[in-house]
């Protein structure tokens, strides 16, 4: 037995779930120690190499009785560093209905400015030999990677790039010449100024010509800035020191200036934040602003739980079925994946509805899971309450014996055999 704590409106409602698979070990404590994911590899033939990466699995896919079956998937570079913190923003924001329970798969390095700068630089610099290899990466990213993670885990088709420095400079590149690899794309003070700009010269040159539409981008700057230097001042200095935050407002302007390619970017300076402190925050902000949108409006779900909870009555919202429904096809156009309403919303809802005799409308959420999550045995034997609650025990054992074709369950097994025993 495990416990399921849904966050709503500060109220923590719990739901004891049954399940009968122990496979997954993301934030499970094993041997008295805390497992955050999985460590997974592949031999690459693009690098010729064998590449290591950290997956996280959100909770839920371990959870029987509110299995989702798939999750949009976050790949993010320099994964060693960042995966942790990304994991657990994740963890707790999808808690918090402020964004969707997601894969997170974390890069592991081996030579950095190899796979993460998109042209060859020649320098006296011993680790810029190498330099130039981000086509190459990008390549083993949807070649390799991609596929390979599609593979084995419960993906869906709705993917965002995270990277930090040379990672945001891999991010900038990725969106400019392979805009369709994922949705949305997050660069944390990237290294724009890397070979003379050179990257900044082609956006300049590509931005007007290409759309960008259902594709977002967050750039974060931070302050590397010297304490009498300010941006203004910054934009007309040219000293070696000042190089990376004037080449990301370079990146700034032009954004600015091709409004019309459908892009939805937003950026940010974070003055109190220097180049090594500002993943954590800017991480953080990315995701509230790329899911923006998908917090559920306060006067359709909210409302519903806390004057529940408040005072044990329920306000009847006759279209809140069809709200939530308009809700999330607005979600998916706007960011190009289909999102369903989550399983446990629905089943709340439902719940709820059916606790207070309120049936018809039980119904329809019950059977908005059914026809959204048809491969979960959950959702059959949540009709199978709601029909019993009724009164009727044949529409009740069908919907449990179709819960059990799906997945065995000791406890369903058990109210069946108390239904027969009635009947």
């Amino acid at each position: 037995m495990k416990r399921l704590n849904i966050i709503i409106k500060g109220i923590i409602v719990t739901f004891f779930i049954i399940s009968n698979n122990p496979s997954n070990l993301n934030g499970q404590i094993v041997d008295n120690k805390i497992v955050a994911g999985t460590i997974d590899s592949i031999y690459s033939k693009v690098l010729n190499e064998k590449r290591k990466m950290w997956v996280y699995v959100p909770d839920s896919n371990s959870l029987s009785l509110y299995r989702i079956k798939e999750y949009p998937v976050i790949y993010l570079l320099d994964g060693d560093e960042h995966f942790l913190s990304v994991t657990g923003m994740i963890k707790q924001l999808s808690q918090l209905g402020r964004c969707p329970e997601m894969i997170v798969v974390g890069i592991l390095n081996t030579d950095r400015v190899r796979d993460l700068t998109p042209t060859h630089v020649n320098t006296k610099s011993a680790e810029d030999i190498t330099s130039g290899g981000g086509e190459n990466f990008t390549k083993f990213i949807y070649k390799e990677l991609i596929y390979h993670i599609d593979s084995l885990y419960p993906t869906a088709p709705y993917r965002m790039l995270i990277g930090h420095s040379f990672g945001g400079l891999m991010v900038a590149n990725t969106l400019l010449n392979h805009s369709q690899l994922f949705n949305s794309y997050v660069a944390i003070d990237p290294s724009m100024w890397w070979d003379n700009e050179g990257l900044l010269k082609e956006f300049a040159a590509t931005l007007p010509k290409e759309k960008y539409e259902r594709k977002s981008l967050y750039l974060a700057m931070a302050n590397s800035m010297n304490p009498n230097i300010d941006t203004m001042v910054v934009r007309t200095d040219t000293s070696e020191s000042t190089n990376s935050p004037r080449s990301i407002l370079h990146f700034v302007d032009i954004l600015k200036s091709n409004h019309q390619n459908g892009l939805n970017w937003c950026w940010k300076y974070y003055q109190d934040y220097d180049h090594g402190t500002i993943p954590l925050i800017a991480e953080y902000d990315a995701l509230q602003f790329i899911f923006k949108s998908y917090k559920l409006p306060s006067s359709l779900f909210d409302k519903v739980i806390e004057k529940y909870f408040d005072s044990g009555t329920i306000d009847i919202y006759y279209n809140s079925d069809s709200t939530i429904i308009a809700h999330y096809k607005n979600l998916s156009n706007e960011l190009g994946y289909e999102f369903l309403p989550p399983k446990v919303l629905l089943s709340i809802t439902g719940y709820i509805y059916q606790q207070k005799k309120i049936f018809d409308k039980s119904y329809i959420f019950r059977k908005m899971n059914v026809d959204y999550y048809p491969k979960s045995a959950d959702v059959y034997t949540d009709m199978g309450e709601l029909y019993y609650a009724k009164g009727d025990k044949q529409k009740a054992i069908e919907y449990y014996l179709k819960a059990l074709t799906i997945e065995e369950s000791t406890i369903i097994r058990e109210k069946l055999q108390k239904l027969k025993s009635e009947n």
